[in-house]
C-alpha cells in the first residue's frame, strides 16, 4: 500500500491528482470507477437521489467523514463552486466596434475584434460550402464531378444504377440514418 492510499470498508482506496479517493470496480461490467465519498454517503444515507452531488462542506476532497459530506442538487452543488471560483466573462459591450472590409466581397463589417480574414456572413457561407465540395467519380459513367456528397453524377446515373428503384444512395463510408 503506497503513502497515496487508505483502507475503507475492507478495499484500499487511492488518492489521485483530482484529489479525489478512488477505486476501480472490476466486479461488473463495463467496470467502473467509484469515489470514496459517493460510497461513505451511500453507506450512511442509502441510495443518492437522481440529479444530485455529494459535496464537501469544507472543501477538502480528502476529508471523507460524514459530517464534512452534504447531498445537492446538481444546480445547487454548480452555483456553490461558481461563487468560489467565478467563470472569467469578457465585457463585450464595453469594447469598440472596429470597422473592417470583407476579404472576399469587400463590404463593410463591424466587429469587437480583428481578424485576419474577415468575411461577411454570406461569404463565410459560401466559403464553408466549397470547402465541403469534393472530387468525385460517378460509380454508373465514371465521370468525375464535385459534390458534397453522392456516388453519382447525376439523377439519370442514379436510376441506371438503381434500376429506376427511389434509393437514396450514400457516399462510400457513410450509414443510412
Amino acid at each position: 500500500m503506497c503513502d497515496q492510499c487508505i483502507e475503507w470498508g475492507g478495499k484500499r482506496w487511492h488518492k489521485y491528482r483530482s484529489g479525489y479517493y478512488e477505486r476501480t470496480d472490476k466486479s461488473v461490467k463495463p467496470k467502473r470507477t467509484l469515489r470514496l465519498h459517493r460510497e461513505v454517503w451511500l453507506d450512511a444515507h442509502g441510495e443518492i437521489p437522481a440529479g444530485h452531488d455529494i459535496h464537501h462542506v469544507n472543501g477538502d476532497k480528502g476529508d471523507n467523514s460524514l459530517d464534512n459530506l452534504e447531498c445537492l442538487s446538481h444546480g445547487a452543488h454548480k452555483a456553490h463552486h461558481i461563487a468560489d471560483d467565478p467563470i472569467p466573462r469578457c465585457d463585450w459591450t464595453a469594447r469598440p466596434d472596429i470597422t473592417l472590409a470583407c476579404v472576399d466581397c469587400k463590404c463593410e463589417l463591424i466587429r469587437k475584434r480583428a481578424t485576419t480574414n474577415p468575411r461577411c456572413r454570406k461569404c463565410a457561407q459560401v466559403a464553408g460550402d466549397d470547402k465541403r465540395k469534393v472530387k468525385r467519380i460517378c460509380q454508373c459513367c465514371g465521370t468525375e464531378f464535385v459534390s458534397r456528397a453522392g456516388n453519382f453524377c447525376s439523377q439519370r446515373c442514379v436510376n441506371v444504377a438503381t434500376a429506376g428503384a427511389t434509393v437514396r444512395v450514400l457516399p462510400e463510408g457513410r450509414q443510412r440514418a
